[in-house]
């Protein structure tokens, strides 16, 4: 849509300026550019720096004349990209979900005034084109229908002459800037859907992707991660029971050794908890020492909203929990929170009947960050929801602000027949449980080195209506 806009505003300023005295202008908008060959998916994999995912974000100069010439070969735009996923990363510069990065690509359009005839010099660079296609599509694109894994490199393009647009980010650039040099995922990441890309590349869902990705040296995929790959294939998918046999999980193994892990870690973060109150109340009699009892903690419910899945045929609502900091910026830990929904919406124990899925979101990294059996059934009609530290390695943990970021993403199915059924979706409150949130002052601390909020916020959604019927149509009478 915004590629469609782009186009009809150029070609409104080019009709607009014609409506002059007819001046003569010229324009670089129907020549092709170079003509690229793909390089082979094994040259994709081993030559790009960085494989990752990531999400446009606004911002990072716009277009601009490097040369300060109007020269088109000088042209370059450029973009803010916020790093979902990644799969390559580079000695040099490494960089983690949530990073941003600085993509510049070549190519503009810029308008060159004339004394005489204000903007009528429209200056556009020609496309690349891909050999095979003919193509002239660049490979970033902000379809909403799709995400894509990017293979880029590390930019020496020069960067906007005016000082002040220039971005403090890391620089990168395409390994290719055509279509073809990404692999597109479809189905917005929440639903199993066409990937495509490359040499030919064609999958039904991630497990596939991924397992084609993994022969590649250095590339690192979550096929370990069985949370990960249960959201994207679904727990009860022959998908997902296909990924177990191959893998050799005993998935009721796998749960009940979760349960274990998620009952001493919480036990021990609410004796801790209830130990450091005690201490809290000691220092509110005398000088405050405690930095992190200054600290406050901000939970939200956004983006509530009903889908339809086609490959499965059912309705699911979605909604996600967002998390922002106070006053100061602190790298999260550890939460666990109550939440009620409405029975006649969703049914009862609605993680133990597999109604349910909670993943990371988007900047929470699953190699620090798990929701491994922190989710469960707190009552008939309550959900604990809750993401917490991996004991894995070396920590990489997000960093909060007062701008809060998607935390995680719940995903729940819905029976039919739902006409305007509220979702009943509230905070509810258990002692020793809801306050025990948990933040570091470094990305790194040591797993056990960490702090509690001083206190923890909770915002209500607004009310949501849920409607899992389809639209009917009536007939129309045309007008005469």
């Amino acid at each position: 849509m915004k590629k469609l806009l782009f186009i009809l505003a150029v070609a409104m300023l080019l009709s607009a300026t014609n409506s002059f005295a007819s001046p003569p202008y010229r324009s670089w908008l129907q020549e092709p550019g170079d003509t690229i060959k793909l390089f082979s998916n094994d040259e994709f994999f081993s030559k790009a720096d960085y494989i990752i995912e990531a999400k446009y974000a606004n911002g990072g100069g716009g277009m601009y004349d490097a040369g300060g010439n109007y020269n088109p070969d000088e042209f370059y735009t450029s973009f803010l990209l916020v790093v979902t996923r990644v799969y390559k990363n580079n000695s040099g510069i490494s960089i983690a979900p949530g990073d941003t990065l600085h993509y510049i690509r070549k190519g503009a359009v810029i308008i060159k005034p004339l004394e005489e005839y204000p903007f009528e010099k429209v200056l556009i660079t020609p496309n690349t084109v891909d050999y095979d296609t003919r193509e002239r599509e660049s490979a970033f694109g902000m379809e909403d229908e799709y995400q894509s894994i990017y293979f880029l490199k590390k930019s020496d393009f020069p960067e906007n002459p005016d000082a002040r647009l220039r971005s403090r980010h890391p620089k990168v650039s395409m390994l290719q800037d055509i279509k073809r040099a990404s692999i597109k995922i479809g189905g917005r990441a929440l639903f199993n859907g066409p990937i495509w890309g490359l040499n030919d590349l064609h999958f039904d869902n991630r497990y596939e992707l991924y397992k084609y990705m993994e022969q590649f040296e250095g590339v690192n995929v979550p096929i370990s991660d069985i949370e990960h790959i249960r959201w994207h294939l679904g727990t009860n998918s022959k998908e997902f029971e296909q990924y177990l046999k191959e893998r050799n999980i005993n998935w009721q193994e796998y749960q009940e050794s979760g349960r274990q892990h998620a009952d001493s870690l919480m036990r021990s973060r609410r004796m801790e908890y209830q130990k450091r109150q005690q201490e809290k109340k000691k220092s509110e009699q005398g000088p405050l020492k405690s930095p992190q009892l200054l600290e406050t903690l901000y939970i939200t419910i956004k983006n509530q909203a009903v889908k339809y899945d086609p490959t499965k045929q059912k309705y699911y609502f979605h909604f996600d929990v967002y998390a922002g900091a106070g006053g100061f910026s602190t790298f999260f830990d550890y939460i666990t929170l109550i939440l009620n929904y409405n029975t006649t919406a969703f049914g009862t124990n609605i993680a133990g009947n597999n109604k349910l899925e909670v993943n990371n979101g988007a900047t929470f990294n699953t190699n620090t960050y798990t929701t491994k059996n922190l989710v469960c059934d707190f009552s008939s009609n309550q959900l604990q929801l809750g993401i917490g530290p991996t004991y894995v390695g070396t920590p990489a943990r997000t960093r909060l602000t007062t701008i809060p970021v998607e935390l995680l993403k719940v995903k729940i199915e819905l029976p039919n027949g739902l006409i305007g059924v509220s979702s009943g979706i509230y905070f509810g409150y258990a002692a020793g449980i809801t306050d025990a949130s948990c933040f570091t002052t470094a990305s790194n601390s040591a797993w056990n080195n960490y702090f509690y909020y001083d206190f923890t916020d909770y915002s209500n959604p607004s009310a949501f209506s849920i409607y899992t019927v389809p639209p009917t149509l009536h007939a129309l009478t045309p007008i005469a």
